[in-house]
């Protein structure tokens, strides 16, 4: 019944996905690849360790639903899926952290030079990535100058150098995570309509895991 009703309906399809247990993996998949909604695959990615109520399996249907993918939404709810069988089952949590550790291995390694270099009109070819060092400054707009969102100003103190790309991510850079979503005729432009969740994606797969939370430290 859930795969007639995505056949019809894809997005009513994973809504009953989403709330009905003991489907077999063929069904979840069918109804997973039907739909062209990343928002509602993410409800049914979530709840994965309680759709498959054993830790060998539910694990086991992440590893394969990952390994079909390169959206970046796809993949962080997947993610999460994994990180939240090893909250659910202890005894998991080694596969898990296994899993999470080589979650794009399916994915091409970029060119090197794509992350060194980037080509400019003025300056030919510069290196990429620019040191920023350790110190304190203000961001953000008081009030009455700027947009709502740039406030409140405040002051951010970062405790440890770090590096930051020259330009925005290229669509050539993100061609190398996922080529659907980046414009070949505009290599060199910033890749445009990429949500928070691909831009982690991104960072995991692509540049490095994430960087601390504790390098920057906000104050109100």
């Amino acid at each position: 019944m859930v795969r007639a009703t995505a056949r019809v309906r894809s997005r009513l399809g994973l809504r009953a996905l989403a709330s009905a247990q003991g489907l077999s993996d063929e069904t979840l998949f069918e109804v997973l690849e039907l739909s062209e909604e990343w928002k509602e695959r993410a409800k049914v990615y979530e709840r994965l360790p309680e759709l498959i109520d054993d830790p060998s399996h539910a694990l086991a249907m992440v590893d394969q639903l990952r390994r079909r993918t390169r959206n970046g939404n796809d993949l962080f709810f997947l993610d999460r899926a994994a990180a939240a069988a090893a909250e659910k089952w202890p005894d998991a949590r080694r596969a898990a952290e296994q899993l999470r550790g080589r979650f794009y291995d399916h994915l091409p390694k970029p060119a090197r030079d794509l992350f060194r270099w980037i080509e400019t009109p003025l300056d030919g070819k510069v290196e990429l990535w620019r040191e920023i060092p350790a110190g304190e400054g203000w961001i953000g707009s008081p009030e009455g100058v700027g947009q709502d969102r740039e406030r409140p100003r405040h002051r951010v103190r970062i405790v440890r150098p770090f590096r930051l790309a020259a330009v925005p991510v290229t669509n050539a850079q993100y061609a190398a995570f996922d080529p659907r979503k980046a414009a070949e005729d505009r290599s060199e432009h910033p890749v445009e309509t990429v949500t928070w969740y691909e831009a982690v994606s991104f960072c995991f797969r692509v540049l490095a895991p994430a960087a601390p939370s504790s390098i920057v430290d906000h104050r109100s």
